[in-house]
Formats: C-alpha cells, sequence, structure tokens
C-alpha cells in the first residue's frame, strides 16, 4: 500500500505542475502573444533563457479561430479560456483521486465519483467544442460586433475522442460501483 501511497503523490505532484504550466503559458500568450496561422505565440528570451508558449486552435475551433483573427478579435481570451475550463475540472478531479488513493482509498465511493466527474467532464467538453463557437458568433453578431462572422458546428475526430473516452471512463465508474454494492451486499449475508 505504500508504494501506491507515494506513487500517488508523485502523480499529485506532477498534475499540479502541468495545470501551473497551463496556466502560465496561458496567462504569458494572452498577455504578450502573437498572432500565428492556427493561435498564438509568446515568445520569452532572456539571453541563455529563450522559451516559446503556444496556444493553437486547430481541428474544429480551427476555423473560428481564423474567423475571428481576421475581424481582429483576440482568438486567445475568447476560445482559449474556454478551453482551459475543462482542464480545470479534469486536474481538480485527478487531483482529488490521488489524494483518495494516497490515503489509501481505492475502490470507495469517493474515488468512483472522481472517476464519473471525470466521465463527465470529458462529455461536457464534447458539449463546448460543439457549440461555443456556434454561441461565441452568435453572440457577437447579436452585439453587432461583426455582420460577417460565419456560422461554424464541426463535428470531428477530437469530438468523438471525447465522447469515447469519456463514455469508457463513465461507465468503468459505473462498473466499479456495481461491484461496491455487490460487494457490500455479500458482507451483509455473510
Amino acid at each position: 500500500m505504500s508504494k501506491i501511497s507515494r506513487l500517488s503523490q508523485y502523480i499529485r505532484y506532477l498534475i499540479f505542475f502541468l495545470a501551473s504550466l497551463q496556466v502560465i503559458a496561458f496567462v504569458l500568450v494572452a498577455s504578450l502573444g502573437e498572432n500565428t496561422d492556427l493561435g498564438q505565440q509568446a515568445i520569452v528570451d532572456f539571453g541563455l533563457f529563450y522559451s516559446s508558449f503556444n496556444i493553437e486552435f486547430s481541428h474544429s475551433w480551427q476555423d473560428i479561430a481564423q474567423s475571428l483573427k481576421q475581424e481582429n478579435f483576440n482568438t486567445t481570451l475568447i476560445l482559449g479560456s474556454a478551453e482551459l475550463l475543462p482542464y480545470f475540472f479534469i486536474y481538480f478531479f485527478l487531483l482529488r483521486l490521488f489524494s483518495y488513493y494516497q490515503e489509501g482509498e481505492i475502490f470507495t465511493t469517493n474515488t468512483i465519483y472522481c472517476l464519473k466527474m471525470l466521465g463527465k467532464t470529458l462529455l461536457f467538453w464534447l458539449l463546448l467544442n460543439l457549440f461555443y463557437p456556434l454561441l461565441v458568433t452568435l453572440f457577437i453578431r447579436f452585439t453587432g460586433l461583426s455582420d460577417s462572422l460565419p456560422i461554424i458546428l464541426n463535428f470531428g475526430s477530437t469530438e468523438l475522442n471525447y465522447l469515447l473516452i469519456g463514455s469508457i471512463v463513465y461507465v468503468i465508474a459505473w462498473i466499479m460501483q456495481e461491484g461496491l454494492l455487490i460487494k457490500e451486499q455479500q458482507e451483509l449475508v455473510i
């Protein structure tokens, strides 16, 4: 059990590091970034230290990102901030899940809840990918900020991946919950 606890602690550090890195990259690109073909890029150059931070909108959001860029809207703030939302939920539930694992809770209602919420977050991400560009376009058109922004609704491999992985994670959590109920019923019978 100590191996699971120790590994879970390292995974939690890694998740926290990745979440922090993603937020820092977003802030740098949003404040210092320059437009590229697919998104925005910020370059940090301190002489011996050089780094490039990118936020790219590919696949289903590429068309809306290019259209917003042509209309002189900040794609990073409009699209990038919405894309961060599911990541925050994923990081949060992964941190909770591995904190339960670190405490020795493996097949409990808490860990099952975290897995279910991870699955739901991925399914929400599917809806976000599908409808957020449409909502952004409608908002911009109705407020009169642009009349030429096209209405875009894409469904591609990214959305299929969210649907597949979210469904699988949710079903695994449901199976674990059913197994936990069976175990509790068997303990009552004995």
